[in-house]
């Protein structure tokens, strides 16, 4: 109880200051205010924590119309329920003492030991800041920290396999295991080490004096897989169903897709500019990324260069950011005959 006040108390103390965007706010904000407004975008990370910032926006009032573009953005000129979403965030961070207290209580650790533990947690500079800020890495925590606590509970209940308790802490470590992963790609880590803990105890299993059969040892293994590795799959999968469900609006994050997938969002220019081109026609292409047509001449490459590199002589096409005649291309029927 003492170490949930301190934590309380820690991760609350002036949550409001500063009233302005910090650090990696400014993506992580962002983010939550697309997912609100549906509009796609891309980003390095799994989509978990992003859309439970957009889901704790929504609760608190947060339109998404405010973008967190430039570092030091004011939340109060811009009516942000900032506080709340700082409070989900923090939310997380308080709960990450506790689970680590009982873990070390639940792996044979005296109640002194497992409160300076925490106690070391509670006093974090690090994890105070973390927990003020508009950021994923207390809900990576978090869910690191719970992975650990199903397995110590699924290990616990060894005595008894394949019951209902024990199916019940199997999937919850699994759920536990996807949902770390879907906040970052670092949350590997934890899976990695539930993952060696579980092939320890399996080979464990195989101990004769244990006295397992071939087909119980293959019952504990599947169990385990389906546990462990096809449980949290599914769940990590449903966590991108859910992501591209609720972004269907064109967005910054098209040029980052395919064509074929822009096509599929709403308002996307490749749907609302786009027009059949019959045979025969001339058209000009244009870059989309740079202010250049397509160019083309008589003159070509020369077959051998200075520097003794060698090209196929073709003709030359390049980009050319002026108007040319060039710059025309004649589209007609391709010849089945050639």
């Amino acid at each position: 109880m003492v170490l949930l006040v301190l934590t309380i108390l820690t991760r609350l103390w002036r949550i409001e200051h500063p009233g302005q965007v910090v650090f990696d706010e400014v993506h992580f904000g962002k983010f939550a205010a697309y997912y609100l407004q549906r509009t796609y975008f891309f980003d390095v990370h799994p989509p978990l924590a992003k859309m439970l910032f957009a889901l704790a926006g929504w609760f608190v009032g947060f339109d998404g119309k405010f973008l967190f573009d430039n570092i030091g953005d004011d939340y109060v000129a811009n009516n942000v329920p900032y506080i709340g979403l700082r409070l989900f965030s923090a939310a997380f961070g308080i709960a990450i003492v506790p689970l680590a207290f009982t873990i070390m209580r639940d792996i044979g650790l005296s109640a002194p030991t497992a409160f300076m533990g925490g106690l070391m947690l509670v006093l974090d500079n690090a994890l105070v800041t973390q927990s003020q800020l508009i950021l994923l890495d207390t809900q990576l925590l978090f869910f690191g920290m719970l992975s650990a606590y199903c397995y110590v509970q699924f290990f616990k209940h060894r005595s008894v396999p394949l019951t209902r308790v024990w199916w019940t802490w199997n999937l919850a470590t699994g759920a536990s295991l996807a949902c770390v992963l879907g906040v970052k790609l670092v949350g590997f880590i934890p899976v990695a080490t539930v993952g060696m803990a579980v092939a320890f105890d399996l080979w464990r299993l195989l101990d004769i004096r244990r006295g397992l059969t071939v087909r119980e040892f293959t019952r504990h293994f599947a169990a385990r897989a389906l546990g462990l590795i096809f449980f949290p799959i599914a769940i990590y999968m449903l966590f991108f169903v859910a992501h591209f469900q609720i972004l269907r609006y064109s967005g910054p994050g098209d040029d980052f897709m395919s064509l074929p997938f822009q096509s599929t969002l709403e308002g996307n220019k490749i749907t609302t500019a786009s027009t059949r081109v019959p045979f025969p026609s001339v058209v000009t292409l244009h870059a989309r990324t740079h202010d250049v047509f397509l160019h083309s001449h008589l003159d070509r490459y020369p077959l051998r260069y200075d520097d003794g590199r060698v090209s196929s002589a073709g003709q030359q096409v390049s980009g050319y950011p002026h108007v040319d005649v060039n710059n025309l291309w004649s589209l007609d029927e391709p010849d089945p005959a050639r």
